[in-house]
């Protein structure tokens, strides 16, 4: 099994899209997609190389989503540590800067 860690990014975007998912639809619903966020890290874990390979965001960049959110990560089939950059809303303009923060200390 592979060490998931998030990146400082990351957990500013998971917090921020939580409170806006309770503001605009209730906690409830911000409840349910912690749900699922923390299910698809669980299998991050588990199976590194279940997403999509992104090349052109860095050479071991893959994305996962929990529609209609994005989750960009570092990592591979044979990673022993998967490091999750960013969490984003799909229908943002996402070049490979924005995903790049994630990477910074």
């Amino acid at each position: 099994m592979a060490k998931v860690s998030l990146s400082a990014r990351a957990r500013r975007d998971l917090l921020s899209l939580l409170a806006d998912l309770a503001d605009v639809a209730g906690t409830q619903t911000a409840r349910k997609y912690d749900t699922k966020f923390k299910r698809v890290i669980r299998r991050l874990a588990r199976f590194p190389g279940i997403g999509a390979p992104r090349p052109q965001l860095g050479a071991e960049t893959r994305l996962v989503s929990v529609n209609p959110y994005l989750i960009f990560y570092d990592g591979g089939p044979k990673s022993g540590t998967v490091h999750v950059l960013r969490i984003l809303h799909g229908r943002r303009n996402i070049t490979p800067g924005l995903v790049a923060r994630g990477r910074e200390p």
